[in-house]
């Protein structure tokens, strides 16, 4: 088996700015997207981060395979109400996704 490197970096609509192996991108939902490789990721590891610096509070991303050549990436917001309780938001933020493969 090989090691195939696969990048993807995504604006905050879903439009691919740069990346590698990656076949398209898919805006599901506000925050939900998903990233086709043009290589299998049935033995893939992914990480994910928010790279939107205009969102100013906690936010994240994370990936999990849906099939096989396609990362779901979700991203959101925790918002906080006055009695310190707090909740997901997806919402659409710019990201940056790694993967790792094997062929």
């Amino acid at each position: 088996m090989a090691d195939v490197w696969c990048f993807a970096v995504v604006n905050r609509g879903g439009t691919l700015i740069r990346g590698r192996n990656v076949d398209r991108i898919t805006r599901i939902d506000a925050g939900i997207y998903d990233v086709r490789f043009t290589v299998s990721m049935a033995n893939a590891v992914e990480v994910a981060s928010n790279a939107d610096n205009e969102i100013h509070v906690w936010a994240t991303a994370y990936g999990g395979v849906t099939d096989s050549n396609t990362v779901r990436v979700v991203t959101g917001i925790w918002e906080f109400d006055g009695s310190g309780n707090s909740a997901w938001v997806t919402a659409d933020a710019a990201f940056q996704l790694l993967v790792l493969a094997q062929e």
